[in-house]
């Protein structure tokens, strides 16, 4: 990695075509200053920590199942100290080259979403992990588990907050014409790469806690796992239902409202605020 980085290469790029055409059968991997001619054999990821990430991202792409081996100097360093840290810290960019692509970081960059990227190393270094986060910036909420293993989901809606909902394709166009066309100004095969292949990317204008609630009521989400919803979130379901010309949606919405008002409460302090039934 080293000498890419002194003749002014991007080594992920290199570990991506030689992978790409087979010939990936071992990975020399250090750090260093990008200067011409220098050999400064540095600890990896020491002084390129993003570029060392990218790196061990594509060789997982890859397939990549060698070996690795470090070719660092330690000229003033106890040469056991800094070979476990090399081990140690691949393995640790390991790990987060693994939560990231499950974050949805191969989409974003098969889409030139260079913010996507960002957003998704931020939330990672901050300590969230995206994959398990639902209304939160940057998070994600999954729908595969209401279909079965075998119905992987093919569509991300990336929220305006940067929440990402995984979702299907086929649930979308049921509901929404608007989706539907969406979706269709995709070529197919879908544009995007994702962790389960390709996949389509919709951007929304809406927060990601209003299309938690939507997809709650479009999927078969059992009553006790949907997002509770009060009177304001509501309404702007109701808003996106009609932005996105669901029909149906609208009448189950419209039905929540005719529940039995006794039921609920206009003090967002008591505990039947909500409406959710229990």
């Amino acid at each position: 990695m080293g000498h890419l980085l002194l003749a002014s290469e991007n080594p992920a790029q290199s570990v991506a075509m030689v992978g790409a055409a087979g010939k990936l059968f071992g990975l020399q991997l250090n750090d260093a200053h990008v200067r011409l001619g220098a050999e400064d054999g540095l600890a990896f990821g020491s002084v390129n920590p993003v570029a060392a990430l990218e790196v061990v991202r594509w060789m997982q792409r890859s397939g990549y199942d060698g070996h690795v081996y470090f070719d660092t100097f330690p000229l003033n360093e106890d040469p056991v100290r800094e070979a476990e840290y090399n081990v140690r810290r691949f393995k640790a960019l390991w790990s987060k080259a693994a939560r990231l692509a499950a974050s949805g970081l191969d989409g974003f960059a098969a889409a030139h979403d260079g913010m996507g990227v960002l957003e998704a190393l931020e939330a990672l270094k901050a300590g969230e992990e995206p994959s398990q986060a639902t209304t939160a910036g940057c998070g994600t909420r999954r729908y595969d588990e209401f279909w079965g293993a075998a119905e992987k989901s093919d569509t991300r809606i990336k929220c305006k907050d940067g929440t990402i909902h995984h979702v299907h394709s086929q649930m979308c166009i049921l509901w929404s014409p608007v989706l539907r066309d969406m979706i269709s100004l995709y070529p197919t095969p879908a544009l995007l790469e994702s962790t389960h292949g390709l996949a389509y990317l919709l951007h929304v204008e809406e927060e990601g806690a209003t299309w938690a609630a939507v997809l709650d009521h479009m999927y078969p989400v059992p009553l006790q796992q949907q997002a509770a919803t009060d009177w304001a979130l509501l309404e702007r379901c109701l808003l996106l239902a009609d932005k996105y010309d669901m029909a149906c949606l609208m009448q189950r919405l419209a039905g929540r409202l005719a529940e039995p008002c006794t039921a609920y409460s206009m003090d967002p302090a008591a505990p039947n605020f909500a409406l959710r039934s229990t």
